[in-house]
């Protein structure tokens, strides 16, 4: 990879391919193998708002799996990470996602979905191709039922027994890391942190967890709680979706708008903001990335860029 041209070919269609690997495990027909990974399928469907962009067929297959699906769908979340998606860019002088489609999934939820109020955003916000998708469902029999026994479902899995509730996020948290604070809990599962500390405070007094109180925090651990997880062996460490989503769609969104689009310098200096997110994505994933002070200008650009392409391919399974 040695231009910004490549640069932006390839994480678009990385990006693409991730999409349809975690939609493919959850039950839509695709030519690509599912994901590995842990989905969280709010954090899915909202970035899939913007990933439709560049895959319309993408956008309607995930419409239409939502649709016979809804019953696995926490609409209150959809709510609470798309406004992640939605808030405005100080330097894109934009939002990633627009705030009508966001509003639109709780509609299709509640079979209320016609795509009533798109038809007064300009084509320049949102595409005529775009809007057709969403006014224009067609049952094109792509997807199926997900099978949540599956580990990617591990989600679904436990709304099985949960709910589509914060329980369900608190404890797939407290699997995969093992511990926490109800405010870290709630900022990384979406979930107002009252509601989390209550469930917090009710688990330890039933003795499902563990309750310590230091000095400067109450952490929670799993005790007899993780018998419910039975034969599953957690992998990895808890991945915010919504977060990496998001990275990712933002540096794509840069890379494709001007003058960033044809610049990069520009884009180096986009890099050098973002770097320490990049490095707590990588270190889910065992990816290092570059130091910005190393590197002088636009040098910093081919490392970095590299480093993200190669991020995505761990993701996605390729190495």
């Amino acid at each position: 990879m040695k231009s910004l041209e490549e640069f932006r070919t390839s994480l678009k269609e990385k990006l693409v391919e991730l999409h349809w690997k975690q939609w493919s495990a959850l039950g839509i027909s695709s030519h690509v193998e599912e994901t590995k990974h842990i989905i969280d399928l709010e954090a899915l469907i909202v970035s899939s708002l913007l990933i439709g962009n560049y895959d319309k067929r993408l956008l309607a297959s995930s419409l239409e799996w939502i649709k016979k699906n809804k019953e696995w769908v926490g609409a209150s979340r959809i709510k609470q990470i798309g406004k992640h998606f939605t808030k405005k860019d100080k330097q894109l002088g934009k939002s990633l996602v627009h705030k009508e489609l966001i509003e639109f999934i709780p509609g299709l939820l509640k079979d209320r979905a016609g795509g009533k109020g798109l038809e007064k955003i300009s084509e320049e916000v949102i595409p005529e191709d775009y809007k057709r998708v969403l006014t224009k469902l067609e049952d094109r029999n792509v997807t199926t039922a997900p099978v949540i026994q599956k580990y990617p479902l591990l989600q679904l899995y436990f709304r099985g027994i949960f709910g589509i509730n914060a329980r369900t996020e608190i404890f797939l948290y407290l699997l995969l890391e093992g511990k926490g604070n109800s405010n870290g809990i709630a900022r990384e599962i979406y979930y107002d942190q009252k509601i989390v500390y209550r469930v917090l405070k009710r688990w330890a007094a039933a003795g499902f967890i563990r309750e310590e109180t230091g000095k400067k925090e109450t952490l929670y651990f799993l005790k007899s709680g993780r018998d419910l997880a039975g034969h599953i062996k957690p992998r990895g460490h808890y991945v915010n979706w919504c977060k990496v989503f998001y990275f990712f769609s933002r540096l794509l969104t840069f890379a494709a708008t001007e003058p960033w689009a044809g610049d990069s310098y520009l884009l180096s200096s986009l890099f050098r903001d973002v770097s320490e997110d990049a490095g707590v994505f990588g270190r889910y994933f065992d990816i290092l990335f570059p130091e910005g002070s190393l590197y002088e200008g636009e040098a910093f650009f081919v490392p970095f860029a590299s480093a993200i392409l190669q991020l995505l391919d761990r993701i996605n399974d390729r190495k």
